[in-house]
């Protein structure tokens, strides 16, 4: 582990911290309230690609929870913006806090657009329950 510690300390001095995702797969994450950013290598959820190699892709991912009638958490709103064009990691590292949120601004969404990335229109307010 020292050995791709010592590779991807570019990443970790950001903040990022070593994943592992289940069934034996890794990625970089860092959380910040109500979401995380992951970067993986672009052969799937691992982190094993040459940090200067276009092989990088990044995620901004979101999650909220509600509590349902028999006190279970259940997941009510799942979105994520994925930046899957293979870029190299301090590429990466240099564009995940710039990912937004999913959005109804139109001038965000167009200034997204313009540069090839489709961000998701925020969901209307769901009506309260009664």
């Amino acid at each position: 582990m020292g050995e791709l510690r010592e590779r991807l300390k570019i990443a970790l001095d950001c903040g990022f911290e070593i994943y592992q995702t289940g069934g034996g797969c890794l990625a970089l994450r860092k959380d910040d309230c109500d979401h995380y950013w992951m970067i993986t290598d672009e052969d799937g959820p691992s982190i094993d690609g040459d940090p200067e190699a276009a092989a990088w892709i990044v995620g901004r991912y979101f999650e909220s929870y509600e509590q349902v009638e028999n006190g279970d958490m259940e997941a009510n709103d799942y979105r994520w913006i994925l930046i899957d064009d293979p870029i190299t990691l301090r590429q990466a590292l240099d564009l995940y806090a710039k990912i937004p949120e999913p959005t109804k601004d139109e001038e965000v969404l167009n200034k997204w657009s313009e540069i090839g990335i489709d961000v998701p229109r925020a969901a209307p307010e769901a009506p309260s329950p009664k």
